[in-house]
């Protein structure tokens, strides 16, 4: 087990420009030679406790005009909704997407920072090189980088510039979800009952289109977690198509099978089951009660219980034991543990049990550091390993 260090954790707000972290000095970028752009895909960095989702893109539609397109959705069970402004001035946009030598930022090296239950900010910029002699090319850029205080400066103004773009609505779409008449919930080991492999048909697919398809950010899924979309992009030896399976599984014992999306993975010690995404029935359809990913992620332990362990920074360490409500639609927590950096700048170490990241609402445990982490090691001894099937043998709904 890694000894925490000492280092202070860079405050949220500096994160929404790359983070408090400074690179090396760097030599101003040169421009970069790009073609016409095609389209400009903003991810905002936001808080996603509660399942929400927030996308903007730069296109044009289908009679060749310019629009910007924002998807927004508060929490899971919320209306969706979709508004088209209008983009009239992209020509000014596009000549500083190329000659301020924002673009050459895709190329930083990762930074260490992170922030539990925040989503990062992500943009890919699109340009039709064909006229210059190339291909369509993407530059991806990404909130934990190493950047410098020049590059922050050039992504503050690309946030200016891109939010001046957006011009009067075209439209706004309202998606509700269905409340009409909610299906009775299926019950299990009837044999004239639901066909669960049926009604997970529409998440099986999805993710089985990604896993072997790769990951379109022009999309919007879902029920694709930031987990397996990091899974999809850096495979590591075993492909995705391989490595991630599923499993269905009735984890939360009210008698209505969950679908686990997972892959079992070697973390050096031995193999372990590491989760993307959990799935119950609600009103007769999939819904996502749990999602997982490199720096928030679930594994699962005996008797239907999850360790759960995650990172933000230097100073902050999380890790406990969850298990699903009685209904299987959310996470409740047994033990929740943190680490955070207290007043002068010493190590705290906290426990609770409502999965709250807030030292007030919290105990302070007097134990030494090496016996806080021994804690770790205790859940780490109950994992169990899941008999996944892989997604390459779903066939598809009946």
């Amino acid at each position: 087990m890694k000894k925490l260090s000492a280092a202070i954790m860079t405050a949220i707000g500096c994160l929404l420009l790359g983070g408090c972290q400074n690179a090396a000095p760097q030599a101003e970028d040169p421009p970069v030679k790009a073609g016409e752009l095609v389209s400009f895909d903003f991810h905002p960095g936001y808080g996603d406790m509660e399942g929400g989702y927030h996308h903007k893109i730069l296109k044009k539609n289908e009679g060749g005009e310019w629009i910007i397109e924002c998807t927004d959705q508060e929490t899971f069970d919320s209306p969706q909704t979709v508004t088209v402004y209008a983009a009239p001035s992209v020509a000014e946009f596009e000549s500083f997407l190329k000659e301020s030598g924002v673009l050459a930022l895709s190329g930083r090296g990762q930074s260490d920072l992170f922030v539990t239950d925040y989503h990062p900010w992500s943009v890919e910029a699109t340009f039709d090189n064909s006229l210059i002699g190339g291909t369509t090319e993407t530059y991806r850029l990404e909130e934990y980088r190493e950047y410098s205080e020049r590059d922050r400066k050039i992504l503050s103004e690309m946030w200016s510039r891109f939010k001046e773009l957006q011009g009067d609505v075209i439209s706004e779409t309202v998606t509700e979800d269905e409340e009409d008449e909610p299906e009775d919930e299926p019950e299990a080991g009837d044999a004239d009952g639901p066909d669960y492999m049926e009604i997970y048909a529409p998440v099986l697919e999805e993710v089985k289109t990604v896993v072997e398809e790769g990951y379109d950010f022009d999309r919007t899924y879902e029920y694709i977690s930031n987990g397996l979309m990091e899974k999809v992009m850096y495979p590591g030896d075993t492909p995705a198509s391989e490595s991630v399976g599923y499993l269905l599984a009735d984890v939360s014992s009210d008698g209505v099978p969950e679908l686990l999306i997972a892959c079992n993975e070697d973390y050096g010690d031995g193999p372990r089951t590491v989760l993307f995404s959990i799935f119950t029935v609600k009103d007769g359809m999939p819904a996502t009660t749990m999602e997982s990913w490199a720096r928030s992620c679930y594994c699962p332990m005996e008797d239907n219980r999850f360790y759960y362990f995650g990172s933000g920074g230097a100073m902050i360490t999380i890790f406990g034991e969850a298990h699903l409500s009685a209904d299987g639609t959310q996470i409740e927590w047994d033990d929740f543990y943190f680490t955070d950096e207290k007043d002068g700048g010493a190590l705290g170490m906290y426990h609770n049990t409502t999965g709250v990241f807030d030292a007030a609402a919290a105990e302070e445990l007097s134990v030494s550091e090496e016996e806080f982490l021994s804690k770790m090691d205790e859940y780490e001894k109950r994992l169990i390993l899941y008999d996944l099937t892989p997604l390459a043998g779903y066939e598809g709904s009946r």
